[in-house]
């Protein structure tokens, strides 16, 4: 009896003990990412899940040194698209195809759930523990192990084929975590 009460004891010992040492983890898996966007989704990544040459993409960092949180690297190629303006004078315009990633940040599954009731975002299953699509359609945000990171993908006028792009980036970023 004494020596299971040890063991139990034991073990939560161990529990509490590895808990900081997880939280750590996560805030230095983003803390990592910092400035070094370009590094974890490269240009090459991006390229071959846009079906594009890497030499051809433009690439875009914007990074705050007010709110790093909004940090993003963008890849961008000239596309055959074209969208109205909507403003009072409609024009049709190019538009560029498109992946981006960035807003890398430690976050809970509980919070991640709250922010896709109150947005109203779409879940998608199979991504991580926990991934949905914005309400606007347009802002991916995937969650794993504490960390949470968004994607944002114009390649096609479908949404269905932005999605499963965005799929494909998750889960490569994913696995560099």
């Amino acid at each position: 009896m004494m020596s299971r009460l040890f063991s139990i004891l034991g073990f939560l010992l161990l529990s509490l003990l590895a808990a900081p040492a997880s939280a750590a983890d996560k805030d230095r898996s983003v803390k990592e990412l910092a400035g070094k966007l370009d590094q974890w989704f490269t240009v090459e990544d991006a390229a071959k899940i846009a079906g594009k040459a890497a030499g051809d993409a433009k690439v875009s960092y914007a990074r705050s040194e007010k709110r790093p949180i909004t940090e993003v690297v963008e890849y961008s190629w000239k596309g055959d698209r074209k969208r109205m303006t909507t403003g009072a004078l409609k024009l049709e315009r190019p538009v560029a195809d498109s992946l981006k990633a960035g807003w890398p940040r430690k976050a809970t599954l509980q919070e991640l759930r709250t922010m896709r009731e109150t947005t109203e975002g779409e879940e998608i299953a199979g991504v991580g523990e926990f991934a949905f699509l914005s309400k606007d359609g347009q802002q991916y945000i995937f969650f794993k192990n504490g960390v949470r990171f968004s994607v944002w993908v114009d390649l096609s006028d479908d949404p269905k084929v932005n999605t499963e792009h965005a799929v494909v980036v998750a889960r490569l970023l994913l696995e560099k975590l």
